[in-house]
């Protein structure tokens, strides 16, 4: 009986815990950028082929929005060679000042967010 409530709660761990999804970043410091425009364009690449969609907020002004997503595509990056990217850009109104704007990444499958930190500040 032991031996069958020993296998019992093994099985129910095993089931429970391959439910969980470890999401761990390192932060790094904000990017600091100042423009002239706004709406501001900030666009990246990325090797991640899993990407799903893009999300930002400005913490400034409380708006936020989805990023366009377009890829995989087959793109030189020179002078390495060519690679599957995706290619991300979003148009983000900006308040006169500083700017707090967050992204964050989803991959395909996963509900974990990786997030990158911008201080954009905007000179009219």
């Amino acid at each position: 009986m032991a031996v069958k409530a020993f296998t019992l709660a093994a099985v129910f761990l095993a089931v429970f815990l391959s439910g969980c999804e470890q999401c761990s970043q390192d932060y790094s410091d904000p990017q600091y950028i100042d423009t002239t425009i706004s709406p501001y364009h900030l666009a990246w690449r990325t090797t991640n082929t899993d990407l799903e969609r893009v999300t930002w907020l400005n913490r400034t002004t409380a708006e936020a929005g989805t990023a366009v997503v377009e890829g995989p595509v087959y793109e030189v990056i020179f002078p390495f060679g060519y690679f599957w990217v995706m290619k991300i850009s979003m148009d983000i109104p900006l308040a006169d000042g500083e700017n707090s704007i967050v992204t964050t990444s989803y991959d395909r499958g996963s509900s974990c967010g990786f997030f990158d930190e911008y201080r954009i500040t905007f000179i009219p």
